[in-house]
């Protein structure tokens, strides 16, 4: 009610009600900040997913780490900035008043004599046209000198709804203008600035504001007109008029003023360095915080910052691109540097966009130092600073680095540095300084000298160390006195800022250094030599120890099981290796030993601790020269254990210490898994990585949210398992259950042929029964395989053509291996497994043409068989068609029953599993949907089949198949025996079976003119780029369009003579979101038709857009003018049909193209195509469905 809810000028409080200006906000808290959310209208709600309210402003509480982060990190920085600014201007101070001194000690005629010598000067320097120029600030007024001076000097912020202007202002140079009165100014505080560009709501801005004390002024700087609107109502709640400035403006067109104004001021000293500084309008501190990448912004805010030590914040949410190695052109265009692909690819995205940062500000001989940089959740968070200094900028060659990486072997890489800082003595012998040269390379072979893989390169990127030791420790001293009410993250912020800390590694040099450093130097030149020392040593340093590892990504190489993390630990630790945690990830450690003695300690731990059945290990592979099965060194050493294995296959024993090795290696010492010198005890219990949430802790009766946590049987970590990635339950001895999920790292828009082994991760946990949840156990547990019975066949088709060819990677990264655990096994790939197993036989297609072709030698075999095709839509039309004899099925002879297909959804638009599973979506609407293949596992692996229902496409003679030679020995088509103008043989076609959509028009137009190579890298993103290209030219197709309905043998036309959109259809989804068709049910059988006439690109873009809601756009209706200039009612029409006929009047043949499930067929002039549902009872497949879409199925 009204009544409850107060002005926009009542003191700010958590979970009030404001009522501004007719609408109702209710307050957010976060630190000292509150911020408004409008609470939504009736229909925002009734259309609101789930029931919630829909939030307008953005705010995202897990960013809460950041922000408080951000604020302490600020606080730190500021703190040092404001001494170093008081101690500048106190020095000022002592120096202006030592010049009052001298001048009153001078004599008068002196004094009289160099102000007459003045004169003369101004008279000799007047202009031609009798205009004097700006005369210089005289010596004689100290105020100036202090106030122009002093390094904190900034311009005054414009007024809190002004937007920056880039000209130049009328009137003298403010920068010239000398404070009022010089004792005033001395008592200000120095000022201290910070730049929000990006700032949404302004959240960041206000707890800038409110938080810390020495700000004299924010800017909140944003885009978009009601995210301005939302900031200054923020700024007025909070009462900080007088401390923020709102701008409205592109970030980059402020930030670029912000450059041209002090380029300008310059400009009039006409490149002579004045006698007052003049001072500046930049930033103390600017933050970028943007939604994705801040590579655009990264140019305009490094010169926007402070060029004296100015601190720049920037975080980067992209991390498909920087963390993936799905996008390398993209990463490349952005970070200037190729990502990799490893178990470390967070510390990869970090170091590329300190990269990119640092390239950004050397070409203005600007120098980065990194002070604080983290990956964090799903983000990463740098805290560098920007100095003015060319000198420093010349070592940024010697701290770049590209990196070779084992990829797709065991995961080992090495460095290159692209250039060499190398200290040298001076001429006089008495000092150090660096030359920067050319470094020799390579430094690996392009083999992996551990596993023979391929080397791949990534980079160039940032090989310097990433964080600053003081300000991390400045940070963490600010923490006692932080109020935890205020930041309610501190916990975890002083757990990873600790990790960050432990994790720098220095040299054995480095460490020498550091302690003659403490030996008080003689005398001051000693001293200051020293200090020369170190800071030129300081900015040569690389970081020796980049990256990190994990103990179960080692283990993997070799099919062992993982070392406990202490275990690994106190191995190194007894060699003498030192091993830290990592920021990154849970379980992730950093070590000073080289690949060759991690390698040699995994070894060990599976000859003493884990041994692995080598007879299962291929010969050639990772896992075969990592254990070096090869018999490299034959003869075990004199007491050693003996060797496992079986059949007289026994990996090779590493050589003692002091024993004779291979040629070319190095001899390692004794391995000794020393678990209590491995355990790393905190004096103080720390929150190192992500806190766990406090629901659906442990095990308990059901699972009501969104993951299982509970603590792991072996060790004190925590196990997740996050509900919706479940794909398996498998009950093996004991009552233990093995729960295997599936998540997808970058489940998007892949375009790359390579690099796609680490999209998908499928995991086990085994677990007890009775620690899983009841009702998942019920759903999830498999009993038998179902669908290979007895006398059948099973085939496995993986289409590398599909989509953007993910599914050769999906086969072997998770189906083989999950159908493995079930019992089925590859042919030729069955070593070692039990009789009672069942074989299959796996095709990987070597053309467009080999679905087909396997169909049409299949279609008069008398078998069961099963097919599991890992592939689009069109894999299922190749079956098909391949499988049509040109007869009806009630006419076949043979008696082969209709082959069972399980489709696991590997193409672009995936219409027919979307449309499926379409119930199972709406079912679970309420917490995290699973995505499309652990849906697809799950129905493969506990489905059921049923008939597939289809229709038959006839076309009119001398219509042409243009788009799929795969179709071109099915029973429908005939090839001719001249050629097309491009030499291509002609293939005709007269009926094509499909199942999913026949369509003429817009629709038909987008498929085949989307269809090229430079769409298709864009996955289902093509359809709508295809869309606003066709949209523009906007063509009313012309055509007679006749239906025919059930029972009835009469075609009626449509009255319509030109149309933008004819289709028919039987399923109801296009996309997972595209609801062409909101009365059709999975496996209903139905043909219905969508069409609306010529109604412009604009009108045909609302329709379509309505289709995105749920099929909003059946029943729309618009006026439209008749003949007789009269308004007439029409809309799009929505009819369940028996047959369509289609005749095409169009000359152009552009406009002449019909889709048949994504095969494009071109018709002549004045030809037909005909589409008509085929019978109940005369289904050519199966197909697997989950049992919940099915009515009667449980």
């Amino acid at each position: 009610m009204a009544t409850d809810a107060q002005s926009i000028t009542a003191p700010p409080a958590d979970k009030q009600v404001i009522l501004h200006n007719g609408k109702r906000y209710t307050t957010v808290k976060e630190g000292l900040a509150h911020i408004l959310v409008p609470e939504p209208s009736e229909e925002e709600k009734k259309r609101s997913r789930d029931g919630q309210g829909v939030q307008q402003v953005f705010y995202n509480p897990i960013q809460q780490f950041n922000r408080d982060l951000t604020v302490l990190a600020i606080k730190a920085y500021g703190k040092e900035q404001i001494q170093q600014k008081q101690v500048a201007r106190s020095s000022f101070c002592d120096k202006i008043a030592e010049k009052k001194r001298k001048r009153k000690e001078q004599p008068d005629a002196e004094r009289k004599t160099k102000a007459a010598r003045l004169q003369n000067g101004a008279d000799r320097n007047q202009t031609d046209d009798g205009a004097a120029p700006p005369a210089p600030a005289e010596p004689a007024e100290p105020e100036a000198e202090l106030k122009a001076e002093e390094p904190v000097a900034t311009e005054p912020a414009p007024e809190s709804d002004q937007v920056i202007n880039t000209e130049a202002k009328d009137g003298a140079d403010e920068a010239t203008q000398p404070p009022e009165n010089p004792e005033t100014s001395k008592r200000e505080p120095p000022k201290f600035t910070i730049l929000d560009a990006l700032s949404a709501s302004g959240l960041r801005a206000l707890r800038y504001a409110h938080e810390i004390s020495f700000v004299t002024q924010v800017t909140s700087n944003d885009l978009l007109q009601t995210a301005v609107e939302t900031i200054k109502l923020n700024v007025q709640h909070n009462k900080l008029e007088e401390k923020i400035t709102v701008s409205h403006d592109d970030a980059l067109a402020h930030m670029y003023s912000v450059v041209v104004d002090d380029l300008r001021a310059q400009a009039q000293h006409q490149g002579k360095k004045p006698k007052v500084p003049i001072p500046s309008k930049k930033y103390d501190v600017v933050d970028l915080d943007p939604y994705g990448t801040a590579a655009p912004f990264l140019d305009a805010a490094v010169q926007a910052v402070r060029d004296d030590g100015g601190l720049l914040c920037v975080t980067c949410t992209d991390s498909g691109v920087w963390a993936s190695n799905g996008y390398p052109e993209k990463c490349y265009s952005l970070y200037g540097g190729i990502p990799l692909k490893g178990w470390y690819s967070h510390e990869v995205g970090l170091r590329l966009i300190l990269h990119a940062i640092e390239t950004s500000a050397a070409k203005y001989g600007l120098a980065m130092e990194p002070l604080l940089s983290l990956s964090i959740d799903y983000y990463t968070r740098v805290f560098v600073k920007i100095r003015k200094s060319p000198a420093r900028v010349k070592f940024q060659g010697g701290k770049t680095m590209i990196t070779y990486n084992c990829d797709h072997g065991c995961g080992a890489w090495s460095t290159q540095y692209i250039m060499r800082n190398k200290a040298a003595v001076n001429k006089k012998g008495d000092g150090m300084f660096y030359k920067h040269g050319l470094a020799a390379g390579p430094t690996v072979d392009s083999t992996c000298e551990h596993c023979g893989s391929t080397m791949h390169v990534g980079g160039p990127m940032y090989g310097g160390r990433m964080h600053s030791p003081a300000f991390i420790k400045s940070i963490l001293d600010e923490l006692p006195e932080a109020d935890t009410s205020i930041y309610g993250t501190t916990d975890r912020i002083r757990g990873m800022l600790q990790t960050a800390l432990e994790e720098i590694m220095y040299t054995p040099e480095e460490i020498k250094a550091m302690e003659e450093a403490k030996t008080e130097p003689v005398d001051a030149k000693e001293r200051k030599k020293r200090e020369a020392a170190a800071l030129e040593a300081e900015l040569a340093a690389i970081d020796p120890y980049p990256f990190y590892f994990h103990s179960s990504h080692l283990a993997g190489s070799v099919h062992c099981a993982a070392p406990p993390e202490r275990l690994l630990k106190g191995a190194l630790r007894h060699m003498g290796y030192r091993v830290t945690r990592s920021h990154t990830k849970p379980g992730s450690m950093k070590t000073d030993a080289p690949w060759s003695v991690l390698w040699h300690v995994i070894r060990e731990y599976e000859r003493q601790k884990a041994p692995v059945k080598v007879e299962n290990i291929k010969p050639g592979s990772v896992a075969y020269k990592l254990l070096r099965l090869g018999g490299r060194n034959k003869e075990p050493t004199d007491g050693a254990t003996e060797p496992n294995g079986t059949n007289g296959v026994a990996p090779a024993k590493e050589p003692a210490e002091g024993e004779e090795t291979a040629k070319g290696e190095e001899k390692m010492p004794e391995v000794v898994f020393d678990e209590a010198l491995g355990r790393d005890v905190d004096q103080v219990k720390l929150v190192r990585y992500q806190t766990n949430p406090r629901e659906n802790w442990g095990p308990m009766s059901r699972a009501k949210g969104r993951e299982l946590i509970w603590k792991s049987h072996e060790d004190t970590t925590v196990a997740r398992l996050k509900i919706h990635e479940i794909v398996l339950i498998l009950e093996t001895n004991g009552g233990v259950h093995s729960v295997f999920s599936l998540s997808e790292k970058d489940p998007a828009g892949e375009n790359s042929d390579k690099n796609k082994h680490d999209l998908f991760k499928l995991s086990v946990l085994h677990t007890k029964q009775e620690l899983l949840p009841h009702d998942l156990v019920e759903k999830y547990l498999y009993a038998e395989v179902g669908l290979v019975r007895d006398g059948s066949m099973l085939d496995v088709i993986i289409s590398t053509g599909s989509g953007t060819g993910k599914s050769k990677v999906f086969y072997e990264k998770v189906l083989r291996p999950l159908m493995g655990t079930v019992g089925l096994h590859e042919e030729g790939n069955q070593h070692g497994v039990g009789q009672a197993s069942k074989v299959y036989h796996a095709t990987v297609t070597q053309s467009p043409r080999t679905i087909t072709e396997y169909a049409i030698q299949i279609r008069d075999e008398d078998v069961q068989r099963t097919i599991i095709l890992l592939s689009g839509d069109g894999g299922v039309i190749d079956l098909l068609n391949g499988l049509d004899t040109g007869t009806a099925t009630s006419e076949k002879e043979t008696t082969a029953p209709p082959p069972t297909v399980a489709i696991l959804p590997l193409g672009t638009g995936n219409a027919l599993f979307h449309s499926l599973h379409k119930p199972l979506y709406q079912s679970t609407s309420s917490s995290p949907s699973p995505s499309n293949l652990v849906l697809a596992l799950r129905t493969l692996f506990v489905g059921t089949a049923k008939p597939l229902p289809t229709f038959k496409a006839s076309f009119s003679p001398r219509s042409k198949l243009i788009s799929a030679p795969a179709l071109e020995k099915t029973a429908g088509a005939s090839t001719s025996n001249s050629t097309s103008e491009d030499n291509n043989t002609e293939v005709f076609i007269d009926h094509l079976i499909g199942t999913i959509v026949a369509s003429y028009g817009f629709h038909a137009s987008l498929v085949w003119e989307s269809d090229t190579p430079e769409y298709r890298v864009h996955g289902d993103k093509r359809f709508g780029m295809a869309a606003a290209e066709l949209l523009k030219v906007s063509h009313g197709y012309k055509a007679v369009v006749e239906i025919r309905k059930a029972g009835s043998t009469e075609f009626v036309k449509v009255p319509r003579d030109k149309f933008n959109y004819v289709l028919t259809t039987m399923v109801s989804n296009l996309e997972k979101t595209f609801t062409i068709s909101p009365a059709s049910e999975p496996l209903d059988g139905k043909l219905r038709l969508v069409h609306f006439g010529d109604v412009g690109g604009e009108r045909t873009m609302d329709i379509m857009k309505a289709a995105y809601q749920d099929g909003a756009h059946v029943g729309m209706k618009w006026k439209v003018e008749n003949e007789e200039g009269e308004g007439e009612e029409d809309g799009v029409g929505y009819e369940e049909v028996d047959e369509v006929r289609v005749t095409i009047l169009e000359e152009d043949a552009r406009w002449r193209k019909v889709c048949i499930d994504g095969t494009i067929v071109e018709i002549e002039k004045d030809g037909w195509v005909s589409v008509r549902r085929e019978p109940e009872g005369q289904e050519r497949i199966k197909v697997v469905v989950n049992r919940g879409v099915v009515a009667g199925d449980k």
